[in-house]
């Protein structure tokens, strides 16, 4: 691997993650047109369709995807054919995964830990934001079903438009500089659905929510990757990263859930934004975390040079 793909791919991972998440985003618009379209006139072809895509999805994987072809995996099989050579791989083999997690939840160093649950926090976040969004818009907007559903369509539209920006704003203000502005523009946008309660304002509001979820989204995955000791556990990262995720679609919606059966559904989204605020606490936290383990790195450089 030559030092230009080096040097370049963690800079521009931000960028090939957001390519990824506009086609995921893609999802979230063909579920907006099967509600709007589909719901209230054929619900058993609303069903069908995503079923039908789904497959059509796998068998596109299953036929033309070949991830040991990148950079990244044969750079982590170079590392695994080195370290062979200094220790039993089958055993390192057996206890990675255990390993890393152990890393993670001992190290002194908070950052990875912190970033995880910052995770689980805002896609509970986000996930809330979505899946109430139909019963919240028939209880609280006056809506049908269908029309219900279709009020995420708009936003869907507003994440894939503010994706790539996002990488390259992340670029070039810093990752979670964006990560941190991206979940307040999220909980500002949660705030105005909770006040103003309108049809045309909620979609307004979840257009902004979306864009700001866009800057978290695109480079949260990032810094974890960046955070990591080694490409070999890359694979282990982003899992992890998956699991705080869908831990979040998980738990937000049950947790806000519950709050609704305190409160009712009109106050809904400002459970939501709630949620937006701890999360941006915890990505605040990480960054000063990490300017301290810059100024700390600077410290012992300086002293280093002086010992010469």
């Amino acid at each position: 691997m030559s030092a230009t793909t080096t040097v370049r791919g963690p800079v521009r991972r931000s960028r090939a993650n957001a390519v990824v998440k506009i086609a995921s985003a893609l999802t979230t618009v063909v579920a907006a047109l099967v509600s709007l379209l589909l719901v209230d006139d054929h619900p058993k072809l609303a069903v069908a369709v995503p079923s039908g895509l789904m497959l059509v999805a796998a068998a596109v994987l299953v036929w033309r995807v070949r991830d040991s072809r990148s950079p990244a995996y044969r750079a982590a099989l170079a590392e695994d054919e080195a370290s062979a050579a200094t220790g039993p791989r089958g055993t390192d083999a057996r206890t990675r995964l255990r390993t890393v997690v152990g890393d993670l939840v001992f190290d002194p160093d908070r950052r990875r830990l912190l970033l995880i649950v910052a995770v689980f926090v805002f896609g509970g976040a986000w996930f809330a934001s979505r899946s109430l969004m139909t019963p919240y818009g028939v209880e609280v907007l006056g809506l049908s079903d269908g029309e219900a559903g279709g009020l995420t369509l708009p936003s869907g539209i507003a994440f894939i438009l503010a994706a790539f920006p996002a990488a390259l704003l992340a670029e070039r203000f810093g990752r979670l500089r964006v990560m941190a502005a991206g979940i307040t523009v999220f909980g500002a946008g949660a705030l105005l659905g909770a006040v103003v309660q309108t049809p045309a304002v909620t979609v307004v509001a979840l257009c902004l929510a979306a864009a700001g979820a866009a800057g978290f989204v695109i480079n949260a995955v990032v810094v974890l990757w960046n955070l990591a000791p080694s490409s070999r556990v890359l694979g282990a990262y982003t899992g992890l990263y998956t699991v705080g995720w869908a831990g979040g679609g998980f738990a937000g919606p049950a947790l806000v859930g519950l709050a609704v059966d305190v409160t009712g559904w009109r106050p809904m989204l400002l459970h939501i934004a709630v949620l937006a605020v701890v999360a941006v606490l915890l990505v605040v936290r990480v960054d000063r975390l990490r300017r301290a383990a810059v100024e700390e790195e600077g410290r012992a450089a300086v002293e280093g040079e002086g010992g010469r």
